[in-house]
């Protein structure tokens, strides 16, 4: 009896225009490959036992097997390979002449299609992420929730995935370099918050860092200066001083180097530009919003602040 491959799963909020998601496929699934492989290896001995002039059996069984292997092994891009797995199914189709499809058909076909897979497997390239590695790139959803939740730009979401994929790939200063173009959508998030204007009407995304942060700066001294003490202030210069800190940190242990191409970047601080990107996006995330408009409602911020203090530490 053939063995079967697994159904073919579809998440219920894909889309057939959307392409398959880099966390989808993590370059390359080895094991969905071999067990592809192994499939039709299995199915090429199995019909070698039966009698070779008689028509095939199990033929729907086969016709599952093969199309979910044709979807494991579409990296290949081989035309011939394609086609010859699709001589297959044709044959096996409903409304075919079963009767006239014999075992040793089938068989025929089916070294011809292992041929070629090992054919394409000699000079195919792979790239192997190691298991920590790989459970980062899985892990985005996850550990950037805050970020993707309240900045919701489609680019975004792709210079996060990018960002940690080169760091899986061992590429540390290409991560470094996505994640400043990360924290900047951030920067640039926060002086609009801050409602700041720049010299000559400078556009927000053709002013330089320092530019932006004296900027904000100058705005969060104001704060200091006009409202009155109290819990609101604290809370307000407590988000405002630590976005500045950590911004400030970014932009002088990592965008400055980064962008001068003063020296390549170890894997140790490629994980600390994301670890530090991370917690900035995850910070302003908190109050600032993409679809917001206009400053922090703070006595609002405050509000809640009281409530949840209340609920959750007394």
């Amino acid at each position: 009896m053939l063995a079967l491959a697994p159904r073919l799963r579809h998440s219920k909020n894909a889309s057939c225009s959307e392409l398959m998601g880099l966390l989808e496929m993590i370059n390359f699934s080895l094991h969905d490959f071999t067990f592809a492989f192994r499939l039709i290896v299995e199915a090429r001995d199995y019909l070698n036992h039966e009698q070779q002039d008689q028509p095939i059996q199990h033929h729907v069984d086969l016709v599952r097997n093969i199309k979910w292997a044709s979807i494991q092994i579409a990296s290949f891009k081989s035309q011939e390979l394609a086609n010859r797995l699709k001589a297959v199914v044709d044959h096996l189709s409903e409304g075919s002449d079963l009767a006239k499809v014999t075992n040793a058909v089938v068989v025929y076909e089916l070294n011809s299609i292992i041929r070629l897979i090992e054919d394409q497997i000699k000079i195919q390239g792979f790239f192997h992420y190691q298991p920590d590695d790989a459970d980062k790139l899985k892990s985005i959803n996850r550990q950037w929730s805050q970020t993707l939740d309240s900045f919701m730009e489609d680019d975004l979401k792709q210079e996060i995935t990018a960002g940690i994929d080169c760091y899986a790939l061992g590429h540390y200063t290409a991560c470094v370099f996505h994640m400043m173009r990360i924290a900047e959508v951030g920067l640039r998030h926060l002086a609009r918050e801050r409602q700041i204007t720049l010299p000559r009407n400078t556009p927000i995304e053709y002013a330089n860092w320092q530019q932006i942060l004296d900027a904000i700066n100058a705005r969060i001294k104001e704060i200091g200066q006009t409202v009155g003490s109290g819990g609101k202030k604290d809370l307000m210069l407590k988000f405002y001083q630590t976005a500045l800190i950590e911004l400030n940190a970014l932009k002088d242990i990592f965008r400055n180097q980064v962008m001068h191409v003063r020296h390549p970047f170890t894997r140790y601080e490629a994980e600390q530009a994301i670890e530090k990107t991370c917690r900035l996006m995850h910070g302003l995330g908190l109050y600032i919003f993409s679809d917001a408009h206009g400053p922090i409602d703070w006595d609002d911020e405050w509000d809640q602040e009281l409530r949840y203090r209340a609920q959750h530490l007394t």
